[in-house]
């Protein structure tokens, strides 16, 4: 146990109050935190969390800076399998320390990646292996020639084969591991790949006749993947030679229109569970109808969500709830509303961690009125098990565990409508089996359990980030837990 860890415990020993870690990744066996002394105020009974001289009540949504931010535009966020967050943009410092272009928060602190990227980085993803990619302007990542793209193994960058002749503005993996990348480019080497590429481990190849359209029109701005295909959003006006205003659709053979698209640019995609597609940009029309900047495809038509908005959006993402984030707004499906007091600059990226946390990156100084340099977590824990108007819940509701990071126990609570099997289980973050808490038929209600941070065969497991899950009958749900030793 390190001298802070100790300095950390006695200082809240005396204070009466309890230390804990607010966010953790692990790598391994280590796990790495902010630091945040929890205290149980005497009129309320919440627990706040003191972050400098921030107070936050834990138990209600909240916005929190990441460390000292960044001191320029986020423009990609990215999310590994260990709950690391990765920051891509035109910023050169993070928490202070140079890092150019690209950094990783590990919940404690901002690191570089190797010597980083010589200009800007504006998409990220997440590769099978848990490597990442990066893509942007710059033509040498880590030191290393890299045209537009290049991927981190964790301790070096590298080249993918030739590169791109031009800038990449969106990356995504699909179901296969393969990476495909759109931005302003034509070329890989000699292979044509105009505006949009693939690549599969070894090499580049096109999708058809790629995208076209006028200057400056016919570029990939952002993508989006399903099961069986990938969605293509930009300023272009064909797709494999066919008509397809500034959307189209590649299922691994051909080019589809979605309808007659939109009226002006796609920014930004996300596709929910259902495999309804959300586009965000700066056209005020989707498939000939009026849609203000946002709009839903379902596979046949175009609508509205709601009245929309005035400005554009440029990132999106979908949480495991159905729910469509703007990083300033939520729409529910009918409803929109808003992520608190919002920021007060503009959102460019954006990575969901789990069902709690949405990470927003972009050009702003606060969020909720909490400094925050570019880059910002709105966390959102799960209702409390008693409705405040009395309303029954469908399904099965897990909710967080408390405490939680703990040691060396915490509860897991979780709330039947119907009487069902339940099965209840701790998974690590490679998805392996850790430990079986419930599995038995349970009437409906809210049940609760204990898990002491030990495996099937009673051996203790490491700190770190895991996930525990319920299935009653045909639901399941999902939260995570971060476990400090």
């Amino acid at each position: 146990m390190t001298s802070g860890f100790m300095a950390a415990r006695h200082s809240a020993l005396a204070c009466t109050a309890l230390c804990v870690l607010l966010i953790t990744a692990m790598c391994g066996a280590r796990a790495s935190a902010d630091w945040v002394q929890i205290e149980t105020t005497a009129e309320s009974g919440h627990l706040q969390a003191a972050w400098g001289s921030d107070i936050a009540d834990v138990n209600e949504a909240s916005w929190s800076g990441l460390g000292t931010g960044v001191d320029y535009t986020v423009e990609a966020l990215a999310v590994d399998r260990n709950g690391r967050l990765y920051a891509g943009g035109s910023f050169e410092f993070a928490g202070g320390v140079t890092v150019n272009q690209v950094a990783m928060w590990d919940g404690l602190q901002w690191s570089a990646l190797g010597s980083g990227m010589v200009e800007r980085v504006f998409a990220l993803a997440v590769a099978a292996n848990g490597d990442i990619y990066a893509g942007g302007a710059f033509w040498e990542a880590g030191g290393v020639t890299a045209a537009h793209i290049a991927r981190w193994d964790g301790t070096s960058w590298s080249a993918l084969g030739p590169g791109l002749d031009g800038w990449v503005y969106a990356l995504a993996v699909d179901q296969n591991g393969h990476l495909y990348a759109a931005g302003d480019f034509s070329h890989s080497g000699s292979t044509w790949v105009h505006g949009v590429a693939r690549w599969d481990g070894t090499t580049w190849s096109a999708l058809g006749s790629g995208l076209g359209g006028a200057y400056e029109s016919n570029s990939g701005y952002a993508l989006a993947v399903d099961d069986s295909g990938i969605y293509v959003g930009g300023y272009f006006t064909t797709a494999g030679g066919l008509p397809a205003s500034r959307i189209a659709r590649w299922d691994g053979s051909a080019w589809s229109a979605l309808g007659v698209g939109t009226n002006s640019g796609v920014e930004a995609l996300a596709v929910d569970a259902n495999g309804n597609l959300y586009a965000g940009g700066y056209f005020t029309t989707a498939g000939g109808i009026p849609a203000a900047r946002v709009a839903k495809w379902d596979g046949t038509t175009w609508s509205a969500l709601g009245t929309g908005t005035h400005g554009g959006y440029f990132a999106l993402a979908v949480d495991e709830h159905g729910n469509l984030h703007t990083g300033t707004a939520r729409w529910d499906g009918s409803t929109w509303s808003n992520l608190g007091s919002g920021l007060d600059g503009s959102v460019r990226a954006l990575s969901l961690r789990g069902s709690a946390d949405l990470f927003v990156g972009g050009s702003f100084s606060t969020a909720g009125g909490t400094p925050a340099a570019n880059v910002a977590l709105w966390h959102e824990p799960t209702p409390s098990p008693v409705p405040l108007d009395g309303t029954a819940r469908a399904g099965v509701t897990l909710f967080d565990a408390a405490p939680n990071p703990f040691n060396p126990q915490t509860t897991l609570r979780f709330d039947l409508h119907n009487a069902a099997l339940a099965r209840l289980a701790i998974y690590d973050l490679r998805g392996r089996l850790v430990r079986s808490l419930v599995d038995e038929y349970l009437s409906p209600g809210v049940h609760e359990t204990t898990w002491n941070g030990r495996d099937d065969k009673g051996a203790q497991v490491a700190s770190g980030t895991y996930l525990a899950r319920i299935d009653a009958g045909a639901q399941q749900a999902t939260t995570f837990l971060t476990l400090i030793r």
